[in-house]
């Protein structure tokens, strides 16, 4: 009898990306990468299993960039840690002194929820600027997550109308049924003990954070740190039609 070989397939390795920068001033870029350091401590030590890769980013396209060339279903989470606000995580090629008016017409270099809203604020011909549509979203796991570290980048803390919301509904028409994005709906910043932290001390992951999965707002949480993935899931799962 013919001997049949089967060969099973090895298990896809996770990657869990922590990009960082594309702020005006060294200040808070020193601030943000940071803090990348901090949140991978955290990653270390809660996946022994995911690949985490750290990056620097200038403008948008470095985000479209880093993510579009993993491989389908692998990205298990992506935190990005930059300005933002309700309509972009801003990013810009200016350094100091540029004015702000020159920033944001000749710098801007951001990442924008829609591209009315990118023509508006000047960024429609920055060389760098990108739109959350160019995310190749096949790149995450099902139970992937998201966290956008910047301020206000999910608005209030009752509203859908959002950046962060954006994100989780382009997850889910990618078939991430487990999937969350979560953001800050309030001014977001590293003073996790309320000042005089220490660099390896400081944290965006406090004040009103809010979870959204399929375009909806699924909780609100003041907890610091580390948010436990599985928990994250289970209500992503509670939350499918």
């Amino acid at each position: 009898m013919r001997a049949v070989l089967v060969v099973l397939a090895a298990e896809q390795r996770k990657v869990r990306l922590l990009l960082w920068g594309g702020a005006a001033t060294p200040g808070d870029n020193s601030a943000f990468e940071w803090v990348t350091l901090n949140v991978m401590k955290d990653y270390k030590a809660n996946d022994k299993s995911s690949t985490i890769e750290r990056h620097q980013i200038r403008v948008a396209q470095d985000i479209i960039k880093h993510i579009n060339g993993q491989e389908d279903g692998s990205i298990r989470s992506v935190d990005l840690f930059t300005h933002g606000g309700m309509q972009a995580l801003y990013l810009t090629t200016a350094a100091p002194p540029t004015n702000a008016a020159l920033r944001y017409v000749l710098h801007n270099s951001s990442l924008y929820r829609s591209r009315t809203r990118m023509i508006f604020n000047a960024a429609g011909w920055t060389k760098g600027s990108a739109l959350v549509g160019e995310i190749t979203f096949a790149k995450f796991a099902t139970n992937a997550k998201i966290e956008l570290h910047g301020c206000k980048t999910a608005g209030t803390e009752s509203d859908d109308d959002n950046i962060t919301a954006d994100f989780s509904t382009q997850l889910a028409k990618a078939g991430k049924s487990a999937s969350v994005v979560i953001g800050h709906a309030d001014q977001a910043n590293p003073n996790i003990n309320g000042g005089g932290e220490k660099n390896n001390e400081q944290d965006y992951r406090h004040g009103q954070r809010v979870i959204f999965s399929k375009g909806k707002l699924i909780k609100v949480t003041k907890q610091k740190l580390h948010l436990v993935e599985r928990d994250s899931e289970a209500l992503a799962k509670k939350s499918q039609p």
